[in-house]
């Protein structure tokens, strides 16, 4: 507690403001993304949203000249500001000034500042990156902990097989407005580098990509995501989810997109290509990959059976190279795409198929929802905007007929106001490898439910935005051993207080069952759990230098059992920018106080570009970490980031062969972006 009141105290004292400023790219994907981190999303791929808006920052569109497709880059832009923002356009063609965007229903000023870090209006700039007409960059990045952990001493029976060094690389070259490439590197911790008999490097992946505006729109050779619809067959990119903007349900398809992440499953490798004919988009491709995976060989009547798919990527240990590509799996597809004035439809197929004999069913929540050696999907799905509604959905099937579907609306009933409501339902026996929908479960195969979000401006500078999302499965869910129901609600509150302070205040609570534990219990005993959590965030401006944040945030976890636990975390954030901006600085205090895993609080920090990262907090202790960023020239930059967690009353962190013996943890990350 005393900790607790230092750090209040700090943040108070130090309550010196300024004059409020646009936000960056890196501020405004932050944002975002430390409430999407916050779920649990196999699927998930954050640096495709972030390079989608670095794409857009240095190659800014004229705003007088701006498709559709350039606005839902941008996603703290709702579905109805961007209908709006494009009506307005047509309709006061041209825009001289960023004053006129103040008329576009429904659009703050904050939104129209954001907007125009991407956009411009009038004469290109010219102290822009994109005037190159060959330009590229390479980032390389080292990242590891200063303690040594049990998986690296070489004494062990297990043990891992290379350096404790995350490695990873990524060069991107473009030509033109056209035509680009990269090549993507990356070595996880343990994995061995450079090693004969072995890779040079554990993951390689690499693109060559043409994108064009007449007959051939896109042209991917190599690695690439496919995105088509709402997610419910083909979806390879991020998945937004429920995060605190409770209007942005609809995923807004691109088709396919160049892949330059390191998850070494979510993406396809191959050939795509789309073609682009007056009203109408024609999207096709063909993958063939090699994934991890467990395989069992019947010699006696000579056939192999899948137990496991491995996710992960990590080839550490003996166990996990044996897993290594041994799984071929290639897969097919199309979409074609109709679009007229505010309607577009799709309608779309893709078939999958393993290099296999059949799967084994290990567990029985998998009993249904799993995948085939063989198997086909189709889909239709449409969005339609008039006026200040969009409809929005999408069906699929699979080839033994289990459907699914969701649909949803988004409408502004007066300009202060936004609303949207979607209903999803997923037959039992639906499945897909690429579903990557909106739900409350990584396979919501079973699943159905009503989500109701709300966001509003009741005064100038109060934003009040929430949800409520009602849920219920038919099947057994991984620890969950019994069908059940739960709701999950979210309430929000931003003050901009004036123009240099900024707050806001959230309640979260949700409601769901879970396998009861203990081994006096049942084997199919589950109970109901209500965890919540309420938060405030402060953000001061100190000068034009300097600023700061601070947060206190409270959890609360109960079974019905009286199985209860709470947490507790407190945090206070400064930032320093040089005058000349070349040099950025931010250090964090964190303490935190929590009973068990169940109330552990989550909390977002600054890290390398391209990088995300939230950890979870859970025990008692505290965490501090500096992180600075430096232009050495014009076009080279430096991060360095050095964190480290202390926790009190404890030997060991962690388990197994990442085991760590003592009380801290501390970790180095280190990059390097050059520009040419």
């Amino acid at each position: 507690m005393r900790k607790l009141v230092l750090i209040l105290t700090f943040a108070i004292a130090n309550s010196i403001m300024y004059a409020q400023i646009a936000q960056t790219p890196e501020q405004i994907i932050g944002n975002i993304m430390e409430s999407v981190s916050e779920k649990n999303l196999e699927l998930n791929d954050h640096s495709q949203v972030f390079d989608d808006l670095v794409e857009l920052y240095e190659n800014p569109v004229n705003l007088n000249n701006a498709k559709a497709v350039d606005f839902e880059k941008l996603i703290f832009l709702t579905d109805i500001q961007i209908q709006n923002t494009l009506q307005y356009l047509k309709d006061n063609y041209p825009i001289y000034s960023k004053y006129q965007l103040q008329g576009i229903w429904g659009m703050t000023i904050s939104d129209i500042e954001n907007l125009l870090v991407f956009f411009y209006i009038g004469d290109e700039p010219t102290t822009k990156y994109n005037q190159k007409y060959f330009k590229g960059q390479t980032i390389v990045r080292d990242q590891f902990y200063i303690e040594k952990q049990d998986g690296y001493l070489q004494n062990e029976n297990n043990h891992y097989i290379g350096n404790k060094h995350h490695i990873y690389s990524k060069t991107f070259l473009q030509y033109g407005n056209n035509l680009s490439a990269g090549i993507t590197f990356d070595k996880d911790p343990g994995e061995i580098l450079l090693t004969k008999g072995h890779p040079p490097i554990d993951f390689i992946s690499a693109h060559i990509a043409y994108e064009g505006k007449k007959l051939l729109k896109t042209l991917i050779i190599g690695d690439f995501h496919a995105n088509f619809g709402q997610g419910l067959a083909l979806w390879s990119g991020t998945n937004m989810g429920k995060s605190t903007e409770p209007i942005q349900t609809r995923k807004r398809g691109q088709g396919f997109k160049k892949y330059t992440s390191a998850n070494e499953y979510a993406f396809f490798r191959g050939v795509a290509t789309t073609l682009q004919l007056k009203k109408m988009e024609l999207s096709m491709f063909a993958s063939l990959k090699k994934l991890d995976a467990s395989i069992n060989f019947d010699s006696l009547n000579h056939k192999t059976f899948i137990t496991s798919i491995t996710k992960t990527g990590y080839h550490r240990t003996p166990s996990e190279l044996n897993k290594r590509n041994n799984l071929t799996y290639n897969t097919f597809g199309s979409n074609l795409k109709f679009y007229h004035n505010n309607l577009n439809l799709s309608i779309g197929a893709f078939y999958n198929h393993f290099l296999a004999h059949s799967f084994e069913t290990k567990q029985l929540y998998q009993q249904f929802a799993k995948p085939n050696i063989e198997s086909s999907h189709y889909w239709i799905s449409y969005n339609y905007g008039y006026k200040n509604i969009i409809a929005f959905g999408e069906s699929s099937l699979t080839n033994k007929g289990y459907w699914a579907t969701l649909n949803g609306v988004v409408l502004n009933p007066a300009n202060n106001v936004s609303l949207t409501l979607l209903h999803r339902y997923y037959h039992l026996k639906y499945f897909s490898l690429w579903t990557n929908s909106f739900s409350e479960y990584s396979n919501p195969s079973g699943e159905s439910g009503f989500y109701l979000g709300l966001s509003s401006y009741p005064l100038a500078k109060l934003k009040f935005s929430g949800y409520m999302d009602v849920f219920k499965t038919e099947w057994l869910k991984y620890s969950l051993n019994k069908p059940s129901n739960g709701y999950e609600i979210s309430l929000q509150g931003d003050y901009i207080i004036n123009d240099q302070i900024s707050a806001y205040l959230r309640y979260r609570e949700k409601e769901k069952a879970i396998n009861t534990r203990g081994t006096l219990d049942p084997a199919f005993n589950t109970t109901k759990y209500n965890s919540k959590k309420i938060r405030l965030h402060t953000s001061f401006i100190v000068d034009n230098n300097w600023s700061l944040q601070f947060r206190i945030e409270k959890s609360l976890y109960k079974e019905l059992n009286n199985n209860t636990s709470e947490g507790l975390l407190a945090f206070t954030g400064i930032k320093y920018i040089s005058n000349t901006t070349k040099l950025t600085c931010w250090a964090r205090y964190t303490i935190f106080e929590t009973d068990d895993y169940n109330s552990r609080i989550y909390a977002y920090e600054n890290d390398l570009l391209y990088n995300f990262y939230t950890p979870s907090f859970q025990r008692d202790g505290s965490r501090v970490y500096f992180l600075f960023r430096y232009e050495l020239l014009k076009n080279l930059r430096f991060w360095f980031k050095a964190g480290q967690t202390h926790y009190n009353n404890v030997e060991e962190i962690g388990s197994g062969l990442q085991k760590i013996h003592g009380n801290t943890r501390t970790q180095i990350k280190m990059q390097v972006q050059l520009k040419f």
